[in-house]
This record gives C-alpha cells, structure tokens and sequence, in this order.
C-alpha cells in the first residue's frame, strides 16, 4: 500500500508499509489480553507495574484505615456506655419527660394505633402478648439488667444510691390489670401510661396547693386544688 504526503515546503513524497494481518480468534485476543507471553504483561501491565499500584493503594487505603481508627478512639473515648453525654437541658430531649404507651404494635407502620376486632380471638391474643412482653420484668425480675440487683426499695425520705434503681411493684399488683385475668379485655383493653427515661431528671413534688406554678394547665390545677 502506497501512501502520499506532501511536507511543508511541497514537496512529495512516498513510503510503503505493510499492516501484518491480525489471523487470531476471539477467544485468542482475550487470552492475549489477559496475559502476553512475549511481553510477559497481565492485563495490559508488568509485574512491576501491578506492584507499584498494589503497594500505592496498599499504603492509600492503610492510611485512611489509621485515620478511620483514631477518630472513632476519639469520639469513643467522649462516650459513656452507661449514660449519654448531653442530659437534661443540654440535650434535645430537655427536661420534661414524655409519655410513652404499651401495648405497641409490633408493626412500624401501624404507628402508635391500637385496634383489633373484639370477636376476633387471634387479634386480641397479639395486643395480650405485647402486655405480657412489658410486664414480664415485673413477674420476674432476672430479666431485669444484672438480674435486679440494683435495685433498692425506696421512699419520700429514702432514695435510692447513686448505683441503685427504684425497686417496681411486684407482680400481684398487677394481677387485675393482666389479660389473663380482666374478663373485660376484649371491650376494655388494659393501656400503661409510663413516663419515658431521662437521665439525671427528678421530679420535682409540690407538697403544697399554693407553691403550684401559675403556668400550669388549668385542668390540672383545678384537680390537684380538689384534692
């Protein structure tokens, strides 16, 4: 094959070259290219080659493990396994506690509803049995964080230590509460109200109908001047 070309001062010129043609198959093309005996190359690369990447992302990726580590050591070492780092006014939660409910539905989508059909045994076992899941700790008391041993009976004029807990009712107090035994379940179903856990809050009692705060619901200061 003959090709033509022109330089720059015009005048022309010609060579001849011979392209070799390429006899492989498919299948010997990418045998050839994952590895080229003439060349001694895999994937297109050198041993050397593939040894400086390997030890470049080796390096890479060891360093960026070491970061990774000392900056979880850090923000570990500002954690506390036992209580949270920010309480009371300092946290998001603040100071006033909130009420939660039991029975909850076992389904995330259901929300905080509670519903059932009354004549449907099947539907009114499964609201019992998330009663009995909540009020297993009280039956029995193993269940509890180190088995209950932190717990202390408690009183107006006797706290519990710092490394104690208030000790719950036990059982029996519950037993006319219990699905089991409330022959009314299916047209009135038992609902605790429990307040939900704020580190470090402690109530603050007002033993005295004139030392209620004046920003009170009305509702409520009504009922306790009842009292």
């Amino acid at each position: 094959m003959v090709k033509h070309n022109t330089d720059t001062n015009g005048i022309g010129y010609e060579w001849e070259y011979a392209k070799v043609k390429d006899d492989r198959t498919i299948w010997q093309k990418i045998i050839m290219g994952i590895y080229n005996p003439s060349s001694h190359e895999f994937l297109g690369r050198s041993a050397k080659s593939w040894g400086g990447i390997l030890l470049f992302y080796a390096v890479f990726y060891s360093s960026l493990a070491c970061m990774f580590g000392i900056c979880m050591k850090v923000l570990l070492s500002t954690l506390n396994d036992n209580t949270p780092h920010f309480t009371l006014s300092s946290s998001l939660i603040g100071t006033n506690p909130g009420l939660g409910f039991r029975p909850m539905s076992p389904n995330v989508e259901d929300g905080s509803l509670i519903y059932y059909a009354a004549d449907n045994a099947t539907n009114v076992e499964a609201w019992t049995t998330e009663l009995d899941k909540f009020l297993a700790v009280y039956k029995n008391k193993t269940l509890l964080p180190d088995k209950g041993n932190n717990q202390q009976k408690c009183g107006y004029n006797m706290p519990p230590r710092t490394d104690k807990v208030l000790r719950g009712q036990p059982w029996p107090t519950w037993d006319n509460a219990h699905p089991n035994t409330n022959i009314n379940i299916k047209a009135q179903p038992c609902v605790f109200i429990k307040l939900n856990k704020i580190f470090d809050w402690e109530p603050e009692f007002y033993n005295n109908k004139t030392d209620i705060p004046a920003d009170m619901h009305t509702n409520l200061r009504k009922q306790l001047h009842k009292e």
